[in-house]
């Protein structure tokens, strides 16, 4: 059976948590922004089978997403922060 969007894989809370963490301290963002991690499967041509997604919603409602081209266990801080040399383009210095 087909699972485009990978519910059926179960969700590590601890991993995501740990990249939150890291994103919050690394990236400088405030104290009200909300971050939010998941991991999706991707279909796009050049694009690994899992990705995570980090999305963070500022309290004026912007938000700011960086697409890592890797599973959320395969993640370590030097990710987070090479996201945070890249914030106006994506963590491969893509726009």
């Amino acid at each position: 059976m087909d699972d485009p969007l990978g519910l059926s894989k179960p969700y590590n809370a601890e991993t995501a948590r740990t990249i939150k963490g890291w994103a919050k301290d690394l990236w400088g963002l405030p104290t009200t922004a909300v971050v939010m991690v998941s991991e999706l499967q991707c279909y796009e041509t050049h694009c690994p089978p899992l990705e995570t997604v980090i999305t963070v919603q500022f309290e004026d409602r912007t938000k700011l997403e960086r697409r890592l081209h890797k599973p959320m266990v395969e993640i370590d801080r030097t990710d987070i922060a090479l996201c945070s040399e890249h914030l106006k383009a994506g963590c491969d210095g893509k726009r």
